[in-house]
Parts: structure tokens; C-alpha cells; sequence
């Protein structure tokens, strides 16, 4: 028995991984509902719908000659036996209503399930054939190819346009210290979870304690919990199973690995006699996905710089006209194997920043061997709108075409902040830096350095070519929703 282990932005992996299944039942028996009383498997059913119809719709317009473009029931077929593929791949189960954002954006379920809906397609168009001229296997996998991206998007946009008010799932952690800290940091991050209080006997931080483990029931009913995350209770494993016991699977639980900072998206469960056993994935990168991932960086970076070259000329004009120095701030960082390369930005800042910061530092709003700062004086006019809007960052795509850069990978920082990475966080160096990252996506500013040294190691430990995809399609709402921006 294999099953995937999932550890990304919250931390947190299903319940399903507990050694002992009878916790709580693991799934909560009552029906979860966005605000306006829809059910949540409902919305992403509509979603997919409308996603799948979508890019029906634009592969018949595209595709000369296409049996595809015989109608609205053509369509219909494509819609059913995708949306049947969908739910037989688990996309509208409990873990639906997952807290992890792979799980709530795409998940295994749709990786699975738009394979499988170009068979059922085929299927269904051989059989209909005389009557509405079934879907070819190109038109068939145009679709599926197009649904990799339009599915996550509609699946985004659903809850907007069904139910505009979004339904708030409201959690308990159990437990208190630094990985409890880290887990509720995280969670308050997420628009769509509400933390509504620690339960511990033994808390080390008495703030935001409801009560004791004896109590947890009674507060799960009290505060309408959705969720429970075990995060590292400091009283005896038995008392935490009897208290968790008594939810009588009335909410999930929510299970943190006791080691989690080595698992990945990689990471399996393997059954040994009735024993769960967490296999850790190596954390490294083989020659082939490196391939992949390099070509892709070309091909984008390429293109990118060609569509975007009128805005990099407009930019470069309004930074010489508001303020005396060059277009581009050049700054050696630490990429690949520590390997020193100048990184390009537009600049955002006078001439003189770097000399400034020795006498800023004392206003440092992070931690560790970074420096970030809020409402920084240094920061010109038209640097303040490039750092709002992320443009500064665009012309790494020529470090990205020059092979010093990526795409997607850990946060390139400064030569002197990366001699102070240390320890395990240094596997952020078998990778070139990139110019967005799950840093990106889970918060930016706002991670403090432990975060980012665990995200680091995440993205390295877990790359596929189908996650960076997911990271670029995440960074633009971060970019416009501003998470994390200082």
C-alpha cells in the first residue's frame, strides 16, 4: 500500500497517516459548505464544468476540421466523461476540503483524472459516433492539455462568483512550542482559515490557549471547528489519542510528522504489518529533470523577453527621468553550486543604497541573515510602483536565458547573507536560484527564516516538472494580492 504524503505550505498532511486509523475516523461526517450553503464538492464540480467546456470550446475553434465542432452535445459528451473521470480520481472527495494548497488547487485528482477522461472520451465518441461525431485523440488531449491550467483557474474563480463570500474553515491547533507557532503562522496566512485557539496541558506560550486536552471536544463544539491540527502536544501520546478519540469524528485531524521538515512531496507511506512507515525521498534533482526544467526556462524566458521588451523600454525611460543613475541595479548573488553571478533588476532605489544600509540595519523587519525593510527611504517613486507591481524583477529573465537563474527555484539572496546559510538549508545551492519559489507563494516578506530554509528544501526535495507549472500559476495572484510584501 502506497499513498502520497503531502507537506507544503501549511505543514501539515492528512490524518491518513496516523499509525492508528481509528483517531477520530480521520474524515468529519458533517457536510462542508461554502457561505450561501453550497457544498464545496458542488463548486468545484461547476468549476470543472466550465473549464472543461471551455477549452472544448477553443480547441473545436482552433483545430481545422475537428469533430469536436459539431455542437453543444459534443460538449456535453466531453464535459460528462471528464467530470466522470475527475470524481473516479478522488477530485471531489473529502481532501477536497483539504488546508494544503495542492491539495485545494489541483491535487493528484485532476493529475489522474484528465488521462483518464481522454479514454472515457474516446470511448464515448466511438460509441456515439453515428449520431454526434465522437472527439479524435488529438482533440481529446488538447482538451486535457489545456485543462492543466484552466481547471485550477476556474477552480480559483468558483468560490468568487458562486458564493462571493467565501465560507471560513475554522481550525484548532493542538499542542504549543515552535512547531505549533510555525503551523498557526502559516494557517493565518490563508484567507479561508480562521486559527480559534491553541489546546495544551503543558503550554510553553500561555497566548491564545483555550484550555486543556480534556476540553478539546467540548471547544471543537463550542467554536464550530472544522479541523484539528496535531502539532506536538507535550503530554503523553496515549492522552493525545483518548482526546482525540472523543471528537467522534466530528471534525478532521490534521497530523504534522513528528520529522517534517524531511518530507516531501516525494515522501510515501508504506505499510509494514499494519505499521505505517514514511519512506524520506532523497532530496536531489536527476539529470533528466534538470533537462526539462532547463529548456522550459529558455523557451519562456526567450519569449518573455521578446513580448515584454516595449515595457522594458517604458520602464527604463521613467526611471531616468525621475531619478539620476542607471536603468539596472546589478548586485552579485550567490546561484548554483554558491557560484557568484550579477543578478539585473531594474533599479528602485538611489544610487548611494547600498552604502546606506550599514546605518539602516537596526530597522530590519526580518530574521536571519536577511535584511528587509518597511516604508524603506531608499526606495525612489517609480521603484515603489515597480516593487508593488514585481516588474523590478523581469529582467532576470536574462539571467534565466543565461543559465544563471531558473524560473522557478529557491530566493537568490546577497553573496554576504548566503555565506550565513548553513547546515541542511545549504541544499538551496544544488538548484539555481529562481526568480519565484514556493517563498513567493507562501508569503514572501512575511516567512520568517526558517520558513524559507524549509521551503527551500521542500521545492529541491520535491521538484516535478507539474509543480513549477503550479508555482508560475500561483505567482501572479501572490504578486497582485501583495502576500508578504514589506
Amino acid at each position: 500500500m502506497t499513498q502520497r504524503a503531502v507537506a507544503f505550505e501549511t505543514v501539515v498532511v492528512p490524518a491518513r497517516t496516523v499509525a492508528r486509523p481509528s483517531v477520530v475516523g480521520v474524515a468529519a461526517q458533517h457536510e462542508r459548505t461554502l457561505s450561501g450553503g453550497v457544498p464545496r464538492w458542488a463548486c468545484l464540480v461547476v468549476a470543472d464544468a466550465v473549464a472543461v467546456a471551455g477549452s472544448t470550446v477553443v480547441v473545436s475553434l482552433v483545430h481545422s476540421g475537428a469533430q469536436i465542432a459539431s455542437g453543444p452535445a459534443m460538449v456535453a459528451v466531453m464535459v460528462v466523461t471528464f467530470l466522470a473521470a475527475l470524481a473516479v480520481s478522488g477530485s471531489y472527495g473529502r481532501y477536497s476540503e483539504g488546508l494544503t494548497v495542492s491539495r485545494r488547487v489541483g491535487g493528484a485528482g485532476v493529475w489522474h483524472g484528465l488521462p483518464l477522461g481522454v479514454v472515457l472520451a474516446l470511448l464515448a465518441g466511438r460509441t456515439l459516433d453515428g449520431e454526434v461525431g465522437g472527439p479524435g485523440l488529438e482533440q481529446a488531449g488538447l482538451v486535457a492539455v489545456l485543462g492543466l491550467a484552466a481547471i485550477p483557474a476556474a477552480r480559483r474563480l468558483a468560490p468568487v462568483v458562486i458564493t462571493p463570500r467565501q465560507r471560513v474553515r475554522r481550525v484548532l491547533i493542538l499542542g504549543t512550542g515552535r512547531v505549533a507557532a510555525s503551523v498557526a503562522a502559516r494557517l493565518r496566512r490563508c484567507p479561508d482559515v480562521s486559527v480559534v485557539g491553541v489546546v495544551d496541558d503543558d503550554p510553553r506560550d500561555t497566548s491564545g490557549v483555550l484550555g486543556t486536552q480534556l476540553e478539546l471536544a467540548q471547544f471543537c463544539t463550542r467554536h464550530n471547528v472544522d479541523a484539528v491540527v496535531v502539532a506536538f502536544s507535550r503530554r503523553p501520546v496515549h492522552e493525545t489519542l483518548e482526546s482525540l478519540r472523543g471528537l467522534d469524528g466530528r471534525v478532521s485531524v490534521w497530523v504534522v510528522p513528528r520529522l517534517y521538515e524531511l518530507v516531501s512531496w516525494r515522501s510515501v507511506i508504506e505499510e509494514l504489518d499494519g505499521i505505517p512507515l514514511l519512506d524520506v525521498a532523497p532530496a536531489q534533482m536527476g539529470p533528466a529533470a534538470r533537462a526539462v526544467k532547463r529548456i522550459f526556462d529558455i523557451v519562456i524566458a526567450g519569449t518573455l523577453l521578446f513580448v515584454l521588451s516595449p515595457l522594458f523600454a517604458a520602464v527604463g525611460v521613467a526611471i531616468k527621468l525621475t531619478s539620476p543613475g542607471p536603468v539596472m541595479f546589478r548586485q552579485f548573488r550567490s546561484g548554483q553550486n554558491r557560484q557568484p553571478f550579477r543578478m539585473y533588476k531594474f533599479r528602485t532605489m538611489g544610487v548611494d543604497a547600498e552604502q546606506q544600509r550599514a546605518a539602516l540595519a537596526e530597522f530590519n523587519n526580518v530574521d536571519g541573515p536577511i535584511f528587509k525593510m518597511k516604508d524603506d527611504p531608499r526606495v525612489t517613486r517609480v521603484g515603489e510602483w515597480l516593487r508593488k507591481t514585481s516588474i523590478d524583477e523581469l529582467p532576470q529573465l536574462i539571467n534565466v536565458l543565461r543559465g544563471e537563474m531558473s524560473l522557478v527555484g529557491p530566493r537568490p539572496f546577497p553573496i554576504d547573507e548566503s555565506e550565513k546559510i548553513t547546515g541542511w538549508a545549504t541544499i538551496r545551492f544544488s538548484v539555481p536560484p529562481g526568480m519565484t519559489g514556493l517563498w513567493q507563494v507562501s508569503g514572501r516578506n512575511a516567512l520568517d527564516y526558517e520558513d524559507l530554509r524549509h521551503l527551500d528544501y521542500v521545492y529541491v526535495a520535491s521538484w516535478s516538472f507539474a509543480w513549477d507549472l503550479r508555482i508560475i500559476l500561483m505567482t501572479p495572484a501572490s504578486v497582485l494580492l501583495r502576500r508578504g510584501v514589506l
